[in-house]
């Protein structure tokens, strides 16, 4: 094989290892959450608080919180000025013992639209 082949070929194998990489961080992703993936909370939260990795539009996020009784009540979303700070969806009404799973959809700052879910137990350990 030539070297000029075997150049091509490493230039279009790393191009192809890199695409996906690179198409993870175009979208926002779920860096932290309260209550947390997977936790259990002894009390039923008084808001759902998403970090992301990157900002988003938080007039395009929302959540969908499904429990034991079915959908449960999530105020509209807020975010505070710094960079850093979670998206919070306040609750209202019982949020039962029970699982619950939260449905989150995002839009990041420069258009780019990501979706994800995570669960969380109220009750006790």
């Amino acid at each position: 094989m030539s070297p000029t082949l075997l150049a091509l070929l490493f230039v279009v194998g790393s191009l192809a290892a890199a695409a996906p990489m690179a198409a993870e961080r175009l979208h926002a992703h779920l860096k932290k959450a309260d209550p947390g993936v997977n936790d259990t909370v002894p009390v039923a939260p008084k808001a759902i608080r998403l970090w992301f990795s990157e900002p988003v539009e938080v007039a395009l996020t929302g959540v969908q919180v499904t429990g034991p009784s079915g959908p449960a009540a999530v105020g509209d979303p807020t975010q505070a000025s710094a960079e850093d700070a979670p998206v919070v969806f306040p609750t209202s009404g019982a949020l039962p013992a029970g699982v619950y799973t939260v449905n989150w959809h995002t839009v990041a700052r420069d258009g780019h639209p990501s979706k994800g879910s995570y669960k969380f137990v109220v009750g006790p350990k």
